[in-house]
């Protein structure tokens, strides 16, 4: 079963920072939202922009 929205991890190399998030993928438009040290249990699951200490961001590809 694939989990909607798709979720991504970052992790710093020495394991001192992790970003739990989310994202997906439409067409040429990226769109993520990621919280900083967080457990699993508060990981993100929508792009809600009011959500306190989230970075969201939204890119778009250009066209050559």
């Amino acid at each position: 079963m694939t989990k909607k929205p798709k979720r991504v991890d970052f992790v710093r190399v020495d394991g001192q920072m992790r970003f739990r998030g989310v994202y997906r993928l439409e067409g040429d438009t990226f769109t993520y939202s990621l919280l900083m040290n967080v457990s699993e249990a508060e990981r993100p699951l929508d792009f809600d922009l009011t959500r306190p200490n989230a970075w969201v961001g939204v890119y778009k590809r250009q066209k050559p």
